[in-house]
């Protein structure tokens, strides 16, 4: 078998073009979600838009610390915001980053590991330079502050870890099969830093961890669908009343197999407000946010808020789907005898407790803190 190469230039051409496949068809998904979120969309920018941004420029200081820390259970909680923010960017976004089926087929061509390794680094790091922020911010401050040796080692810890992220996040678009496992292992690096201090230990456990993630990627297992079965709580019963059946399938319809895993990040960023909060409650001093000095105490007082209100906007995102997705279901349920007020009244019902649950962490540290 005689093997083709293909010239650079060729090359370099065809990766552009792929790159721009897959950003069009990622900027029309967003398009289309924008379009039915729009209100909502704008709602959260305006509240939360800006206090975001200061927080992934606040999070170049913990990462620097990263670096240098003395405490694991510190490293563990920093690297997990990191983990989590790119977990959650791309699992919210793992239909639109995927390409679609047209990019499915073109990936399914001859293409070489190479093509498709800088396509798909070369697509997510485009537009991951928002939640990148802090490893950039830290790579140029290590080079203007620190020795020259320092800084190398610094700087090849940092490289190595932003790659790290971006390949887990091909993991989560590729659904790959050891997902958990591999972010497990993001975390041996940190906490190596800790345990040994020695940092060309950790260089070569970053390097380990990064060529197995590629591997798997590379090899592509793909995980199999969820088999869930429903829980007796959510089944229909002739005994039981109308309403409580009426519950039981709103709750059904909420937690479909089609969103579970959505679901699952949504409570789980929920509930990440009782270690989150908790770390903001015991800093000491003030943080300062585009010349604005704010108190641990507030700025919990403020992340609290940021909680409630994407809480809040992902219940009426779940309210919108409802409405849109379940449209014949209704008519079906109409024509039983079950009248559109009744839907209506059950499925707030079923928000509110889920609204409740998901809140209840972020209300728990409020009115402990507070008083």
């Amino acid at each position: 078998m005689i093997k083709t190469i293909m010239p650079v230039s060729i090359e370099r051409k065809l990766i552009g073009q792929l790159i721009q496949y897959r950003l069009k068809f990622y900027i029309q998904a967003t398009a289309d979600a924008v379009q039915r979120h729009k209100h909502l969309i704008l709602l959260v920018g305006l509240l939360a838009g800006p206090m975001i941004f200061a927080i992934l420029l606040a999070l170049a200081k913990p990462l620097i610390s990263i670096l240098h820390a003395e405490n694991m259970l510190e490293s563990i909680k920093i690297w997990s915001i990191f983990l989590f923010m790119h977990v959650l960017w791309s699992g919210f976004q793992q239909k639109a980053l995927s390409g679609g089926e047209g990019y499915q087929y073109i990936a399914m061509t001859p293409l070489t590991l190479r093509i498709r390794i800088s396509v798909e680094l070369g697509f997510l790091a485009s537009l991951s330079v928002v939640i990148l922020l802090p490893f950039i911010i830290a790579f140029i401050y290590v080079w203007t502050t620190g020795a020259f040796y320092q800084a190398i080692i610094d700087s090849l810890l940092i490289v190595l870890w932003g790659i790290e992220l971006l390949l887990i996040q091909m993991l989560i678009c590729q659904r790959n099969k050891y997902l958990i496992a591999l972010c497990l292992a993001s975390f041996l690096a940190p906490l190596s830093l800790v345990l040994f201090k020695v940092e060309i230990l950790s260089i070569l456990i970053s390097f380990i961890v990064v060529f197995v993630t590629y591997r798997q990627w590379m090899i592509g297992k793909i995980r199999k669908p969820r088999i869930i079965q429903l829980p007796q709580v959510l089944r229909i019963q002739v005994r039981h009343s109308v309403s409580m059946n009426w519950i039981r399938i709103t709750l059904r319809k909420i937690f479909n197999k089609n969103v579970i895993a959505q679901r699952i990040l949504f409570f789980l960023f929920a509930f990440s407000a009782c270690g989150v909060l908790a770390w903001f409650a015991q800093q000491k001093g003030t943080w300062v946010f585009i010349y604005i000095e704010l108190s641990p105490l507030r700025l919990m007082n403020l992340m609290s808020a940021f909680y409630v209100t994407v809480i809040l906007v992902q219940i009426e995102m779940i309210k919108i789907a409802l409405a849109s997705t379940y449209t014949t279901t209704e008519r079906f349920w109409i024509s039983q005898g079950i009248s559109t007020q009744q839907q209506y009244m059950y499925e707030f019902l079923a928000l509110c407790g889920i609204a409740w649950i998901a809140v209840f962490p972020t209300w728990v540290w409020t009115i402990f803190t507070n008083g």
